[in-house]
């Protein structure tokens, strides 16, 4: 074969394993077994970067007997327009801090997102295309019989920006939950 047809067929195999990938990533969120681990299951390992990517948490008391957090997602570069940032997947879970269990449940959650891990406490992305964000923001609050004595509680999250682009695990400061 000459050095053209293998060089050719090298391109159309590696065109159609990329492809193919794209076409077999995860569509509809994260895999269950991420669950776990955070990891997204892609063939590359995770950045060891600063992610481009903020997690804010921020203490919420919706009324006189509901405390929670306002969990978001911004974009970190220094562009002008870092309110937009680019998306592809996500994986955000809130955790008890002592026992690693999910906690509470997410409300408000943004259309391009759903519950996650058979859990209310973690929330992923509803499709693996890149996204424009210019807000990722929703609510976390304790269930009723989780918050009998002040609980200390972790955000975790995974940024995907591409198949060979990510970030995790991403963890916030322990935040304490008290009973109002």
């Amino acid at each position: 074969m000459s050095a053209f047809l293998l060089f050719f067929r090298f391109i159309f195999t590696w065109t159609l394993f990329i492809t193919t990938h794209k076409v077999l990533a995860f569509p509809n969120g994260a895999p269950l077994q991420s669950c776990h681990d955070l990891l997204p299951q892609h063939p590359m390992p995770a950045q060891n970067s600063v992610a481009p990517y903020k997690l804010i948490v921020k203490p919420l008391i919706k009324d006189q007997n509901n405390v929670g957090l306002q969990i978001s997602v911004e974009g970190s570069g220094t562009d002008q327009f870092r309110e937009f940032f680019h998306l592809a997947g996500f994986l955000i879970q809130v955790r008890d801090d002592a026992t690693g269990r999910f906690v509470g449940k997410c409300s408000n959650v943004p259309s391009l997102s759903k519950s996650a891990c058979n859990s209310r406490a973690a929330v992923t992305h509803t499709d693996n295309g890149q996204k424009a964000i210019s807000e990722l923001q929703f609510i976390w609050e304790p269930l009723a019989g989780e918050l009998q004595s002040p609980i200390s509680v972790r955000v975790y999250a995974t940024f995907v920006k591409s198949a060979a682009l990510y970030w995790t695990p991403i963890a916030s400061m322990p935040i304490l939950i008290s009973p109002l």
